[in-house]
């Protein structure tokens, strides 16, 4: 059953997926947290048949740009190592996000769908990592990156909380939930409730669509 549900949810997420950038906004929805934050678009394609082609062996990116299907194939992978890395669909940025593995309190990985005719741009400096993701299993911590309700984390209603790596209750960034092609949620979370709200009560739903941004990790606690 799960397996099915894997097939439909990534045929549909070839339609819509989402992620985080800063930049090329197009005419597409557009979500803007502020204006000297994440600008957060829904990423749209035409194609229709997602397979997932990565097999088991990591890939690691030097500073370039690489073509998704010619360079590196597609499928649902972990990005670590040291760089900066920005995922294009078109003039859409879904993922921008600076990946530092040398402390704590950073992006340490970012998880992600990879399509067809995307491209990835790696900056200084250094390289990264893909390590491909060919199982999955429900988790309650989920890092910055793009998920799937029903496939990363069950439906239910969750208090959502930043966290470091080390367990502790640190860090800030943005929430988005998507239903489709609809944002139901845009959300910034900071644990010292300084910039944006300490937790948030999300009401996950079977196929929706969840994109952390630019914190290390969100705990998402069953209510």
């Amino acid at each position: 059953m799960k397996k099915q549900l894997w097939t439909i949810l990534l045929l549909s997420q070839s339609i819509l997926a989402i992620g985080c950038g800063h930049s090329n906004i197009s005419n597409e929805a557009t979500i803007h947290s502020s204006p000297e934050t994440t600008t957060v678009l829904p990423q749209t394609s035409t194609d229709t048949s997602f397979k997932n082609t990565s097999g088991d062996k990591s890939v690691n990116l030097t500073t370039g740009t690489f073509l998704v299907g010619q360079d590196i194939s597609t499928g649902k992978y972990i990005f670590t190592g040291n760089g900066t890395v920005s995922i294009w669909n078109g003039e859409i940025a879904v993922i921008n996000e600076i990946i530092d593995s040398s402390t704590q309190s950073a992006i340490t990985s970012v998880t992600t769908d990879l399509y067809d005719g995307q491209k990835i741009e790696v900056t200084s400096p250094t390289s990264l990592t893909l390590t491909p993701v060919q199982t999955t299993t429900f988790q309650t911590f989920l890092s910055t990156g793009n998920w799937i309700v029903g496939i990363d984390i069950e439906p239910g209603q969750y208090v959502c909380e930043p966290v470091n790596n080390e367990g502790l209750l640190e860090g800030k960034g943005n929430l988005l939930i998507y239903d489709n092609k609809v944002l139901l949620v845009n959300k910034k979370i900071d644990a010292t409730g300084n910039d944006g709200v300490k937790s948030f009560m999300a009401d996950l739903k079977e196929g929706q669509t969840i994109s952390i941004c630019n914190i290390p990790s969100l705990k998402f606690t069953e209510s």
